[in-house]
């Protein structure tokens, strides 16, 4: 039985209190069977499990069962970029039919500019999760970390046309949307030491917009309501985890801690601890009638 059935009869279950302790230790006997460092019960980045996981399923859920000769190296001089952006998209689609890579995948638009020549390097890259690093040591919102990621930057680069290294500008922008969008506050990052950061971030709970980011028209997801939150309570040296989900039915906010499962506030929903923020479109909560 592949992670894809597994899960399938673990998720109706975590809404039921009655059998959760029983649906914990069944996950983590499923999980470490699957990847051994994940086995028992030290802790482990939630990050990095939701980066296997998702894996794990897009593997047992692609239709694309052939092997596929790995993606070329992208050139798209001469080529309108929306052209170019339909041939990444069709090579990602030889390779990757599965439910989770037309749910939560989407489409970055990079550039490179020559600021002596003006010739320009594109490249399309796809993400499931958008990781964001934090702009400063203090408070800050989910929009100064948007801002801060997709702000141009000045490099030294090495011109594919002039051959020589050159002072160039770095754009990064949003291409397509995918209908659930996956965002991780890099709290635990590399500077000088290795720390968590505890910043507290301002994020919405409803109406994330990112059309300011976003370069191709007509994009279809651009709204978006958060519908999880995965916390980090602790250092780099130890902590814990809780996750606090919004019911599709009750339209209610639950607090899921180890076996304990419990109704939270809209007030208290946001916290220093967040970590992981899971989004969906506004078009696909009015079709669960959230």
């Amino acid at each position: 039985m592949g992670v894809d059935e597994k899960f399938s009869y673990f998720h109706p279950e975590l809404w039921c209190g009655e059998v959760l302790t029983a649906v914990i230790c069944n996950k983590n006997n499923t999980v470490g069977r699957f990847h051994k460092p994940f086995q028992g019960y030290d802790q482990h980045d939630a990050h990095e499990f939701l980066i296997k996981f998702m894996d794990w399923l897009r593997d047992d859920l692609n239709k694309v069962q052939h092997k596929v000769p790995p993606m070329k190296e992208q050139n798209h001089d001469g080529i309108p970029d929306y052209i170019a952006a339909e041939k990444v998209e069709e090579d990602l689609r030889r390779r990757d039919q599965s439910v989770i890579f037309a749910s939560f995948h989407g489409l970055h638009r990079s550039s490179i500019e020559c600021g002596t020549c003006k010739n320009r390097s594109l490249t399309f890259e796809p993400f499931s999760i958008l990781t964001l690093s934090f702009p400063s040591n203090g408070r800050c919102s989910l929009r100064d970390m948007l801002n801060h990621y997709y702000k141009d930057s000045n490099i030294e680069y090495t011109c594919s046309k002039c051959k020589k290294m050159r002072n160039c500008v770095r754009k990064t922008d949003i291409w397509k949307l995918p209908p659930l969008l996956i965002i991780h506050l890099n709290r635990f990052e590399h500077d000088v030491l290795m720390r968590k950061k505890q910043n507290y971030v301002e994020f919405p709970l409803e109406n994330l917009d990112l059309s300011p980011y976003i370069r191709m028209n007509n994009n279809r997801y651009s709204n978006f309501d958060l519908y999880g939150i995965s916390n980090h309570y602790g250092t780099m040296d130890g902590g814990h985890y809780t996750a606090f989900c919004k019911s599709s039915r009750t339209h209610n906010w639950y607090k899921f801690d180890d076996h304990e499962v419990y109704e939270l506030s809209r007030e208290n929903v946001k916290s220093s601890a967040a970590y992981i923020l899971f989004y969906e479109t506004k078009q696909l909560a009015a079709k669960l009638n959230i």
